[in-house]
């Protein structure tokens, strides 16, 4: 869709959010503009509630510039409809590599989740918990990927759906915790450092903690 038919985008978001981060990495990605409102998850607006089915960022507003505006929401729902509005594609082409892919963003949605818990544990037990089912779900990644990325050496809505669990994994590894299990990762360290994901707003905070 050329830029001048494009709708405007307007995202929902929590700002240390790793599903919120994931859409953010995807509009830069694909350079595309938009506003972002950000929201206190533990104080919602009602409006927030009364576009969000599930309560839960992110949630995108799309202004087709028709007069009416639809509200999409799941971070992987809200890529892939970004990726196919806009020019290239971050997915395959070929159906069953197409398939592929989304299983493993589906696979890397179970991870972030991992890291979620890691960092809101009560006691070392249960962060140790949660970083050993990190480890095994990483162990498993790992062999998926072609490298540099998970593709090879083109950005892919995998990449960016896995980036904010491996930054909190190395988060974690810079203070001496788990480096065992952020090792994992080491061959899929340059995803970390693609330009899209570090001007995400949760990757500047982790970066600097």
């Amino acid at each position: 869709m050329p830029p001048a038919d494009r709708p405007s985008f307007h995202l929902i978001s929590f700002n240390l959010c790793p599903f919120v981060q994931r859409s953010v990495i995807t509009l830069r990605e694909k350079d595309v503009p938009f506003e972002i409102t950000y929201i206190d998850l533990a104080d919602k607006p009602d409006w927030f509630l009364d576009i969000s089915p599930f309560g839960k960022v992110p949630v995108l507003k799309v202004d087709t510039g028709e007069g009416d505006e639809t509200v999409l929401f799941e971070s992987a729902v809200i890529n892939e409809y970004i990726d196919e509005v806009t020019e290239g594609s971050l997915l395959p082409g070929d159906a069953l590599k197409r398939a592929h892919a989304r299983a493993w963003i589906e696979f890397a949605s179970a991870l972030a989740v991992d890291t979620y818990r890691m960092m809101v544990a009560k006691d070392e037990q249960s962060c140790r918990d949660a970083a050993a089912s990190a480890h095994d779900k990483l162990a498993k990644f790992e062999k998926q990927i072609e490298g540099p990325l998970f593709r090879g050496g083109a950005f892919s809505l995998v990449d960016a759906a896995i980036a904010p669990a491996l930054q909190r994994i190395a988060w974690w590894a810079r203070r001496g915790w788990g480096r065992r299990r952020a090792e994992h990762s080491a061959p899929y360290a340059g995803s970390s450092v693609h330009c899209s994901i570090q001007r995400s707003a949760a990757s500047r905070w982790l970066a600097s903690k």
